[in-house]
């Protein structure tokens, strides 16, 4: 048996953003326009022929012309990604839904729901699309810009559907960031809210303060990280702004090198999650909704580091997160934001099934010892963290 690795409390944070210039599309003004013509006259027209009955052979002219500009846009999206491997700048993140349109096409090529569409791809095509959509959706989440002079603050926000479907960009890509007072009691420097302030087109779109950015911890970082166990969080970007997890929106924070650093339990895998409080089973990404019975969705970055997490045997942060949908409440959980719970260590991984009988992977976590007992954590959040948590939709 391999020996455990020792807890390690950093290993350096990443390089720092490329101060590259975007490359230029193969046609169009912007990538954002470049995006949205792959997406319908390249992606949408091999898709719509590979679910014709009668599909084209793929030596016809028309469908090698498309394969050609296809490998085109692989190697501009490549090039994208090798010069700005960790934040992307808003040429590619909003500006003409950039992001929206990238991801969007990239789904095309890899999502295993969409395999009527992908006649035309090959295993490869897809690895290489799954591997551009994890980059594109974890560098997204760093994609916020600082003020571009003294009285002008705005924001590069996240392009990602909402809740509601409407996306939080409009054409130029810019929306101000509302920033709160010092000294105001739920989102000021002592509040616990403290670094976060607010975008979108309604203004309530939550984003990193650019007051407070040389405040900001590094996430990506083995081992507790200056966390106490028991810290907690009133949202997912307050955690993103303290370095518990890297992800304004992925529930696993991560590399392919080095292993997955967070994972946050919640209530969105309750079907398949289970969360015996010290042992966790915890599902790899598109584990709920896949439906083939015989192969698992292609491994995201997150379901990898975690793979490598088990290999190496490097301790993972676990954050719970409260839900918000009452019939999958853990015994566990907070009762509303996250909380960190300490380390875990990943020591099994194997397959299961879901409801629609498709194939997923799943791991097995084991809280460390010689920490806070869970039992003691469970009146986390105080009343006054509580009380607090209220007043947050309030904003200011």
């Amino acid at each position: 048996m391999a020996a455990v690795a020792p807890v390690e409390e950093g290993t350096g944070p990443p390089p720092a953003p490329s101060t590259q210039t975007v490359p230029t599309p193969p046609r169009e003004r912007t990538p954002g326009k470049y995006f949205a013509w792959v997406n319908k006259n390249v992606l949408g027209l091999l898709a719509i022929w590979s679910k014709r009955p009668q599909a084209l052979d793929e030596s016809t002219p028309r469908v090698v012309e498309k394969k050609q500009e296809f490998a085109d846009y692989f190697n501009y999206v490549e090039a994208c990604k090798q010069a700005f491997p960790n934040a992307l700048p808003r040429e590619l993140c909003s500006v003409d839904t950039a992001h929206q349109r990238l991801t969007s096409g990239l789904k095309i090529v890899c999502d295993p729901e969409k395999s009527v569409q992908q006649r035309y791809f090959s295993d490869e095509d897809k690895r290489r699309a799954q591997d551009l959509y994890d980059w594109a959706q974890r560098a997204d989440a760093l994609a916020l810009t600082p003020p571009a002079s003294d009285n002008e603050t705005t924001a590069v926000v996240n392009t990602r559907r909402s809740l509601t479907g409407a996306y939080n960009a409009d054409s130029d890509g810019k929306y101000p960031i509302r920033k709160p007072a010092p000294a105001h009691p739920v989102w000021g420097r002592r509040g616990i809210m403290h670094g976060v302030a607010l975008t979108g087109m309604k203004g309530k779109t939550q984003c990193l303060n650019p007051d407070y950015l040389d405040e900001k911890r590094e996430a990506a970082v083995i081992g507790h990280n200056g966390l106490t166990v028991g810290d907690w969080f009133a949202s997912q970007i307050r955690a993103l702004f303290v370095g518990a997890h890297g992800s304004s929106e992925a529930g696993i924070h991560g590399r392919k090198d080095q292993g997955a650093y967070s994972v946050i339990v919640s209530g969105t895998y309750d079907e398949i999650d289970v969360d015996n409080g010290d042992v966790l089973y915890y599902s790899g990404s598109r584990s709920l909704e896949h439906k083939n019975p015989t192969q698992c969705p292609p491994r995201s970055n997150g379901t990898t580091a975690l793979h490598v997490s088990q290999m190496n045997g490097r301790p993972v942060r676990v954050l719970r997160k409260a839900s918000s949908d009452k019939k999958k409440f853990s015994v566990w959980a907070p009762l509303c934001g996250m909380r960190y719970d300490g380390l875990y260590r990943v020591t099994w991984s194997g397959t299961k099934k879901n409801t629609h009988n498709g194939l997923f992977e799943q791991f097995k976590l084991v809280r460390l010892p010689n920490q806070t007992p869970l039992e003691d954590l469970r009146e986390i959040p105080s009343i006054a963290q509580r009380n607090d948590y209220t007043r947050v939709s309030e904003y200011f």
